[in-house]
């Protein structure tokens, strides 16, 4: 499953329906993350973090229509992690 999220500093989209809500995510964040996560905002508390980003999520297909002729991404051969050793070994 692929779900798309905008950043929680642009407007808004209607909500979507999320496997996981935001109070549980909240709830299972010991108090160094939650301190990672509120550091940079945009709200004050896991809570309003959480639902804050989660109420932000946008159906893949607009990625898909913005950008119609991007190459489609395969986790089959990880550009990032295996990168070198492809070069190397010639493939």
């Amino acid at each position: 499953c692929v779900q798309l999220f905008t950043s929680c500093r642009s407007g808004t989209s209607p909500p979507a329906s999320i496997a996981v809500p935001a109070a549980t995510l909240a709830g299972r964040l010991p108090p160094a993350a939650v301190r990672d996560l509120l550091e940079w905002g945009p709200t004050s508390s896991a809570l309003s973090q959480f639902e804050t980003v989660l109420g932000q999520e946008r159906p893949i297909q607009d990625l898909i229509q913005a950008h119609p002729s991007a190459p489609l991404l395969t986790d089959d051969r990880p550009v990032n992690e295996y990168f070198l050793l492809r070069l190397i070994a010639g493939h």
